[in-house]
């Protein structure tokens, strides 16, 4: 008896081991001690170090548009031949087009291929033993670098350049730069071992796969999961930059600020320059610039018009921006059904829980008691306070306070399975009222691998809801929360500081609480109708405006626009007029109408990045894949952008490197784990198969016991 006691004990013991082993989903899991730029030649287990040298991002925000220049140096101090993997983050809304590699004396720029037709070019470069670079997207907001054949003793600079946009919402503009990422989430079941092929059997089969020594394995739901999951580091000296804006915003601001990091700013002539106070900082978090304006200077609309002109054709564009009267959102609704869902999965763990148990305990207690609600925490499953949506009277709402404050983080982001349980029809309130507005209030970081999926289901079960996202961190994926949210036709609100929690969330429900500005429409007077993104405008909520962005195909003058919509059963509308080869800003503030445009504002590149997006948008809704393909690459080749079709690959002509007699180190550089996250290895799908492993310990254990049992039996008798 005690024998087979001590065989379960065993078994419990490896059991559990293994189930919580971060290797038990075949990761292969980069120690967080490890830092530096990691290299490994192939087929051996010792690492070789790349230091980085420096790092710095020159921005420059033209009005509504944004020009940054990203530039990473690294030396190769080791006795090998280098190629080395980077996986970094960018805005969701930017648009790269400039791929800069600089190795030694030599500088080669990046040219726009279709992305096998790139990914071949390097291979064959690297191959032969030529500098190459190749610069590729892996998601809206996540991107690779990679470069072949760095010599010993050397130095290499990746500079890439893209257009973004700036957001504006409740009277403040802002400008956030990633600057490294919180590990995402894989889940599915892997598809096989890393080791199972090699990389020349892979060349054979026609395609290409460039080594990422990325720390998770390709699963069913997440394909590309070796790509998007670079090594991770907690040093956090070992990734620095320094940062340098330029502010030329067309109205006067009262001041500048960043509440992400310390900055130095001075102004002259509207003109503002910023920096950092420290001049070099950590890569741990996203910097995040604010500008505010003067009072009496906020806008009420601003029109920002570009030509672009080459041998062959003339086209025009224009970037719209309307904010609405407030007095159109003063009103209170009430009799609202609130869904708040708090991700408390293992990405979240430090400071991130902290904010999300503050933000909803914030929104708990800002309810009315004509509200009903519910909360739904969730990592590898999701877990409901209420069997459906209850009155927010007072005991209800002290219930859930003490309810949300014992949350702690571990295990998977099982997202899809939490919105699931969020849309299904039976968290409807109790009282049957099936017209009142149900709202969704999501808090997390975002934090998974399997974008596109989640983006489907949303697209599908959405309903009538709204769906409004809260991200987390200090570096939340915000791609996936204000994607997330405009398929929800709601809003997205960033939370990244303690500090932060009680003004993010009162402005958030600022918005939850007062009508929605619906049925807008853009109608174009004294001009051929242009195309136009988003094609179909979202509801508005208060504090955000209208934004557009149009292009003619041959040269215009000027035009008036006329926006209308729907505000609880009334019209309204405002009319703007584009003028000729001018920027119009209207405000209250008198002799500031007109300002000529100046410089490139990249306009053409924001409306193209638009176009991109609403084309891959429609294959939420089933468009035909090969289809969107040829209209994306096409519309990417035109305006000169990397997409997941398009990719910039450099090649200079010399041969450096002779492929018989000197091999390849392959590398990877790691991303510094986020300020604030006590994570110390990524999440995987490690909590449905620790279930799994306990419901096997559990029937090992009876099959011990069982025989235990009939074996006294048997003595006995």
């Amino acid at each position: 008896m005690k024998d087979h006691l001590s065989t379960a004990i065993t078994l419990c013991i490896v059991f559990l081991f293994l189930s919580s082993h971060p290797f038990a989903i075949g990761s292969e899991v980069y120690p967080a001690d490890r830092s530096g730029l990691m290299a490994t030649p192939a087929g051996h287990d010792n690492y070789t170090r790349l230091q980085p040298v420096s790092s710095s991002i020159d921005a420059r925000v033209t009005g509504m548009s944004t020009r940054v220049q990203v530039r990473q140096s690294f030396r190769n101090e080791s006795s090998a031949w280098m190629e080395a993997v980077y996986v970094f983050p960018l805005p969701e809304n930017a648009s790269i087009d400039s791929l800069e590699m600089t190795i030694g004396e030599r500088t080669v720029q990046g040219v726009l291929q279709p992305r096998d037709k790139a990914r071949k070019t390097y291979q064959t470069a690297r191959n032969n033993g030529q500098r190459t670079s190749l610069l590729e997207q892996q998601r809206a907001n996540l991107f690779s670098t990679r470069v072949a054949n760095i010599p010993p003793g050397e130095n290499v600079d990746i500079a890439i350049a893209y257009q973004s946009a700036p957001r504006y919402s409740d009277g403040v503009f802002s400008q956030r730069i990633p600057l490294t990422l919180t590990p995402r989430y894989v889940p599915g079941q892997r598809l096989q071992p890393r080791n199972g092929i090699t990389t020349a059997a892979i060349d054979a089969q026609g395609s290409y796969k460039v080594a990422t020594n990325g720390w998770a394995e390709p699963t069913d739901l997440v394909a590309d999961a070796d790509e998007i999951t670079p090594p991770m580091t907690a040093s956090a000296t070992m990734n620095m930059t320094e940062i340098v804006i330029t502010i030329d915003s067309g109205i006067e601001l009262e001041r500048v600020e960043s509440r992400s990091h310390s900055i130095v700013s001075t102004a002259e002539d509207n003109l503002w320059q910023v920096s950092l106070t420290d001049q070099r900082v950590p890569m741990d978090r996203d910097f995040e610039i604010n500008w505010y304006p003067k009072h009496g200077s906020s806008p009420h609309a601003a029109v920002f018009r570009q030509d672009r002109t080459d041998a062959d054709s003339s086209e025009s564009f224009a970037s719209i921006m309307l904010i609405p009267p407030q007095e159109f959102f003063n009103e209170v609704s009430t009799g609202r059904e609130v869904i708040f869902v708090i991700d408390t999965s293992g990405s979240m763990q430090g400071n991130s829980i902290i904010q999300a148990r503050q933000a909803l305990q914030l929104g708990i207690n800002r309810l009315s008691v004509a509200d009903t609600f519910n909360v739904i925490e969730f990592n590898d499953s999701p877990r409901t306070l209420f069997h459906s949506a209850q009155a927010a009277n007072q005991e209800n709402r002290h219930y859930a306070n003490q309810w949300v404050q014992n949350l702690y983080a571990e295990g998977g982001t099982e997202i899809a399975t939490a919105l699931r349980t969020a849309l299904l029809d039976n968290t409807r309130s109790s009282s049957g009222e099936s017209g009142s507005i149900r709202q969704i209030v999501f808090v997390t970081d975002g934090s998974v691998g399997n974008e596109d999926a989640i983006f489907r289901q949303l697209q599908q079960k959405m309903g009538q809801n709204r769906l409004f996202t809260i991200g987390i961190g200090s570096a939340p994926n915000t791609w996936f929360m204000r994607k997330a949210a405009e398929i929800g036709r709601g809003s997205y609100t960033y939370i990244a500081r303690d500090t932060e929690v009680q003004e993010k969330m009162l402005a958030l429900f600022h918005k939850l609480e007062r009508p929605v500005l619906t049925n807008l429409s853009l109608n174009w007077e004294g001009v051929a109708k242009p195309e136009i993104y988003p094609a179909t405008p979202p509801d508005l909520y208060a504090g955000e405006p209208v934004l557009a962005d149009a292009r003619w195909p041959h040269a215009i003058g000027s035009a008036d626009l006329v926006i209308s919509g729907n505000h609880g059963g009334r019209q309204w509308s405002r009319r703007l007029q584009v003028k000729a080869s001018q920027t119009h800003t209207d405000s209250p503030q008198p002799n500031n109408d007109n300002r000529s445009t100046d410089g490139d504002q990249g306009l053409y590149k924001l409306w193209a990045r638009r176009k991109i997006d609403d084309l891959e948008n429609r294959l939420l809704l089933g468009a035909d894949q090969n289809n969107t393909e040829r209209q994306v690459t096409e519309t990417a080749l035109n305006y000169g952008l990397v997409t997941r079709y398009t990719s910039l690959v450099a090649v200079e002509n010399e041969v450096v490197r002779d492929p018989a007699i000197e091999p390849l180190a392959k590398t990877a550089v790691p991303s510094i784990i986020p300020a604030g996250n006590t994570m110390h290895f990524p999440q995987g799908g490690l909590g449905i198969g620790l279930r799994l492993a306990l419901t096997l310990i559990f029937s090992v254990l009876a099959i011990v016991f069982s025989l235990a049992t009939l074996q006294q039996v048997q003595e006995l008798g």
